[in-house]
């Protein structure tokens, strides 16, 4: 079998793990997760980080006066709590709740 010696290789290389009757799961960290960081040649896009291209992010400068605004990311902290507020606050005005 095609299927079995698929998984048999995912396994091998600690992609997936297996449970028996339980099933075969993906690891927490695959054993091909990066360590580090890559750079990335031009024309390609990044799509290991997650990360958004800043480039086609909305200027945020405008909000500045009433959020602070770091350039954080999602690897290094996440969201930043005032701009959430700010939003909640914006999504509520028009009756969306969150």
């Amino acid at each position: 079998g095609t299927v079995a010696s698929a998984y048999r290789r995912l396994r091998e290389r600690g992609v997936v793990e297996t449970g028996g009757r339980a099933g075969t799961f993906v690891r927490q960290r695959s054993a091909f997760t990066p360590v580090g960081t890559l750079t990335v040649p031009a024309g390609v896009r990044d799509l290991v980080s997650g990360e958004p291209d800043p480039a086609l992010l909305p200027d945020l400068s405008l909000l500045r006066d009433k959020v602070e605004i770091s350039g954080g990311n999602y690897r290094d902290g996440g969201p930043c709590p005032d701009l959430l507020d700010l939003a909640r606050e914006r999504f509520a005005a028009d009756g969306v709740r969150c």
